[in-house]
């Protein structure tokens, strides 16, 4: 049981934190963490579902109008929709994927909410220090096989020295600094 929430953890800690990235990627930084703060609702919901805790009439109508806070936070034209003549003006480029990443947003809020949830369900079962220790470990490997798979570019080591990526002194010693700081952390 205990190796079980181990793995769930790291799973759903990994995914919240790649679904959050993604999220800034694709939309506006205000606006992706104003959706992934939609978590606490998330939490409540999937408690009641999974964990069959009760929910008072407030706590269900603090959570609808958080929901309706969210979607007004995505989309602000549903209390004033805009012109004809503004729809066609205003085509963003900056964003073209923003309901993409504001459903990694909510992906992310509802992650966190299993990753919460399976941290309390181990709390009594295992020290803090070590569900730490084992979720870093875990979402590491899990990263490192991602991006051996979908990524292998970045495994060329052999670049590294040649006049298109320099290796200077002073990259050398930021790069031995942080993994002195990591190892001793």
């Amino acid at each position: 049981e205990v190796k079980k929430s181990v793995w769930l953890r790291s799973l759903y800690g990994l995914g919240s934190f790649m679904a959050s990235m993604t999220s800034i990627f694709l939309m506006p930084v205000s606006v992706s963490v104003s959706i992934t703060m939609s978590a606490t609702f998330f939490t409540a919901i999937i408690a009641y579902i999974l964990e069959g805790e009760a929910l008072s009439y407030k706590e269900i109508s603090t959570i609808i109008c958080g929901f309706l806070g969210v979607l007004l936070i995505v989309n602000p034209d549903y209390i004033n929709p805009p012109s004809e003549i503004k729809l066609r003006e205003h085509e963003d480029k900056t964003y073209p994927y923003y309901y993409v990443g504001a459903g990694f947003g909510v992906l992310f809020a509802i992650f966190s909410a299993l990753n919460f949830i399976t941290i309390r369900s181990m709390s009594s079962n295992m020290y803090v220090s070590m569900k730490t220790y084992y979720f870093g470990v875990i979402a590491t490997f899990i990263s490192l096989i991602l991006c051996i798979i979908f990524s292998p570019e970045l495994f060329n080591f052999y670049l590294i020295g040649t006049p298109e990526y320099p290796l200077t002194l002073e990259s050398f010693c930021c790069c031995l600094i942080i993994g002195l700081f990591s190892w001793v952390s």
